[in-house]
């Protein structure tokens, strides 16, 4: 039996309503159980809770953390033999813009199988996904995060067939060195078509210096009935980045090719990450995701570590250059963001403390969007 309660408190300014400050605060989690396996069956069955507090008019509603939800999370069965895992039903999964982001109080599910042979450096693996639970639901769907319930702008009401992924990695290590690279194939049934590849190099000088550069490429075509309309995606990331013991610092890039019959300019549709997670872009904002915003440049500067043993810190800077349409000027958001996580220890092990405060700035929306996330944790 394992469990993770959580409170969570956004304050907002200038997000919804211009000079307006609006605060969310949910509270919740989710326990869980797991069977000891017999002849390498097991099972798994978890509850979740969400609760808003002090919940505001609908419309003004944080749907993330503030949408009371009670109801089964996870309920699957699992076949394990050496390295070969099996796992169908209602689970948590890690794939490219299809994972679990637990930036939240529930986490997003999926009903499906999913399939894996090897490790985290060395594998093959298999999904196919028919529905899934967003945060802001304590369902299961066969809509997508483009649907009209979720996204207010969009025009998109049916129903899909979910998506299938197959991807594989593999990792070389020399005296001083390790590669590593990953390859993926997806489909979102009646959205896109979706290739993925990314190289990684990494040098150990010392045991505590060490450098890395990485690279990605992204393709995306048209699937079925196009429900977003013609989609022509391409898109390649350069990542740079040094390791000293703890501290990571890295810089990234990623270019969009801006295609002006396509959606959004030549963005990627990312059905079960719309308006929730970058995902596995180098250069990613915080507060939004770069696949929402256009095409064009993308630029990043991440420094994280350890500065305690209980103190975890990091700071961001981005700079989105933008644009949905090819007639409309760049976004050129600018977004600054700090975060940190503290870690009781002794008879308070498992309570945890996090904060994340950031501005995006942007010539083009005219104001400052602000944001503070405070969290409260407790893990069993």
């Amino acid at each position: 039996m394992q469990g993770s309660f959580r409170t969570l408190y956004y304050s907002t300014h200038n997000a919804y309503f211009s000079n307006r400050s609006e605060d969310t605060i949910g509270y919740g989690g989710s326990i869980s159980y797991t069977s000891g396996a017999v002849n390498g069956f097991s099972f798994g069955l978890s509850g979740i809770l969400l609760r808003g507090i002090d919940r505001p008019e609908r419309n003004r509603l944080i749907k993330d953390i503030g949408a009371n939800q009670a109801n089964i999370g996870e309920a699957y069965i699992k076949y394990q033999y050496n390295q070969i895992q099996i796992t169908v039903g209602n689970q948590r999964m890690n794939l490219p813009f299809a994972g679990d982001w637990d930036w939240r109080i529930t986490p997003v599910l999926y009903q499906g199988i999913h399939t894996l042979y090897g490790d985290k450096d060395n594998f093959i693996t298999g999904a196919r996904i028919y529905r899934f639970k967003p945060w802001s639901e304590g369902s299961f769907t066969r809509k997508t995060k483009y649907n009209k319930r979720y996204d207010s702008l969009s025009n998109v009401h049916k129903n899909t067939d979910g998506m299938w992924a197959l991807g594989m990695g593999k990792s070389v290590e020399f005296s001083h060195s390790k590669l590593q690279g990953v390859a993926w194939r997806m489909v979102n049934y009646d959205y896109v078509k979706t290739s993925y590849l990314e190289g990684r190099m990494t040098n150990n000088i010392n045991g505590k210096l060490q450098p890395m550069i990485a690279i990605q490429f992204v393709r995306g075509t048209s699937d079925g009935k196009k429900l977003l309309g013609k989609v022509d995606h391409k898109s390649y990331g350069l990542q740079l980045g040094l390791k000293y013991n703890t501290l990571l610092a890295t810089l990234n890039y990623d270019h969009i090719k801006s295609q002006h019959d396509s959606y959004r300019n030549g963005a990627l549709p990312t059905p079960y990450a719309h308006n929730t997670s970058s995902s596995i872009y180098f250069a990613q904002p915080f507060f939004t995701s770069i696949q929402d915003l256009g095409a064009g440049n993308a630029y990043s500067m991440d420094i994280k570590g350890q500065i305690t043993e209980q103190l975890f810190m990091g700071g961001r800077y981005s700079f989105m250059d933008l644009t949905n349409h090819h007639k409309t000027p760049s976004l050129n958001q600018s977004e600054y963001m700090l975060y940190g996580i503290y870690r009781f220890r002794g008879s308070l092990t498992g309570l945890s403390i996090n904060n994340a405060i950031g501005v995006q700035v942007s010539p083009y929306k005219g104001r400052e969007f602000w944001q503070n996330r405070l969290a409260i944790e407790y893990n069993f």
